[in-house]
């Protein structure tokens, strides 16, 4: 879990007021070891903010998003099982929830769409 940055200044700020790790560690409920690394690192930067780089790594290249996206303003309709196969075309294999993902970061609206009730005999008779 990701501590917030009212956590971190937290953090910092019962340091600066001499309390232990082991007694902030324990008042705010996180692992002595975070504890430890925020006040080292607020120590050798002055500053609670990541280090560059962190975190995962996108799957896809932006000029790849590029392509799925555009798949999707070729045809409205598409749905995310068919731009995947037409990216495998292309060499690029991810998965429909990796698609979905996509289309949302890049502000399209995609849903799965909705089954419809199949119509029996008796509904067929009343038009």
């Amino acid at each position: 879990m990701q501590l917030t940055e009212k956590q971190k200044y937290e953090i910092i700020i019962l340091y600066d007021n001499n309390y232990t790790t082991r007694q902030i560690s324990k008042k705010m409920n996180i692992n002595r070891n975070s504890v430890n690394l925020w006040i080292k690192r607020y120590n050798e930067t002055k500053s609670i903010d990541r280090q560059i780089g962190s975190g995962r790594k996108e799957k896809l290249t932006i000029d790849q998003q590029k392509i799925i996206t555009n798949k999707l303003k070729e045809n409205d309709l598409i749905t995310a099982k068919n731009i995947k196969v037409n990216i495998e075309n292309e060499n690029i294999f991810v998965s429909t929830s990796t698609i979905i993902n996509i289309l949302h970061k890049n502000g399209f609206n995609y849903k799965l769409p909705k089954l419809k009730p199949l119509l029996n005999e008796e509904h067929k008779k009343k038009d």
